[in-house]
């Protein structure tokens, strides 16, 4: 499996003619660059990826760092659009545009279809399907319950909820899902406890079913936002904590699931949370940094 991205330009085919000006029958044409023929070719997967970026153009790889939302419960013109222009790796649906499973199944195959003729590459289709106070058409789809009651049984029940809730999801047309939250003690019942370890237990169960459903997930929120006290939705919080309780309790979490999980099966959502004076979704220190630490620690 290797990293998705859109291919935009093609090879073009060098013509040779004889002296008298005739087509040259001996002469091949080059194949055009596109993601299936880099695919399905026997490259390895860091060489399928290097010869899909050379052919990128700039906006094509600005777009792939993007997922975007739409409005509508059907593909609109507007959708269209967005995909054709600014040429996204991803859609993100939410309720407004989820009323039943068919209708849901309708517009993910509309919207691959248009991301296939825009000349993507295959789009990362999300959805935030926690449980509890976070989950989308709830009243359809399986209902899980809020992480801190899920913490409370058995792990392996919590495993076999997610296999059920990813299988679901990967039946609609999604292939990610951002989840699980791997904050301790979040607000909303959305955490599975307080206590570290606990949390990896649960979380790093829980993103192995789905993965085992065929979906992508996500640990979130990077590097750990349980400390906060408002809906991080609504307003903007600091984290009263030191650099060091913050990488011994709450980033240790995604140090611990990091090791433990399968590569390329997931990926890290990080926060909008203060720290200091920056947003943690904006500051290169905070990522590349743990990044480091990560490897160290490993």
């Amino acid at each position: 499996m290797f990293r998705r991205f859109v291919v935009a330009t093609m090879i073009g085919a060098l013509v040779l003619t004889t002296g008298c000006g005739l087509h040259n029958p001996f002469t091949s044409k080059a194949e055009p660059v596109t993601y299936d023929s880099v695919a399905q070719s026997e490259l390895s997967p860091e060489q399928k990826v290097d010869k899909l970026v050379a052919n990128m153009s700039d906006a094509d790889k600005v777009g792939q760092m993007m997922m975007i939302g739409i409005h509508g419960k059907s593909l609109n013109d507007d959708a269209k659009f967005m995909l054709n222009e600014y040429r996204v790796g991803g859609i993100i649906l939410f309720d407004r545009n989820m009323e039943s499973k068919d209708q849901v199944k309708t517009l993910i195959t509309d919207i691959n279809k248009a991301g296939k003729s825009a000349g993507l590459t295959p789009l990362f289709i999300g959805i935030d399907q926690e449980g509890g106070a976070v989950a989308r058409m709830d009243d359809k789809l399986i209902k899980v319950p809020p992480a801190e009651e899920v913490g409370k049984e058995p792990v392996e029940q919590a495993a076999s909820l997610a296999k059920e809730v990813g299988t679901e999801l990967k039946e609609l047309g999604f292939n990610i899902n951002f989840a699980p939250v791997a904050d301790l003690g979040l607000t909303y019942g959305r955490s599975f406890s307080t206590n570290s370890d606990e949390v990896v237990r649960y979380a790093g169960a829980v993103g192995k079913a789905y993965d085992e459903a065929g979906l992508w997930y996500s640990y979130k929120h990077f590097p750990g936002i349980g400390k906060t006290d408002v809906d991080l939705h609504a307003d903007t919080s600091i984290v009263p904590v030191s650099k060091e309780t913050l990488l011994s309790e709450d980033t240790k979490v995604f140090v611990d699931l990091i090791k433990q999980s399968k590569p390329n099966t997931y990926t890290i959502m990080v926060s909008h949370a203060i720290r200091t004076i920056h947003l943690a979704c904006l500051k290169r220190s905070l990522q590349t940094g743990c990044a480091r630490i990560w490897a160290i620690t490993a």
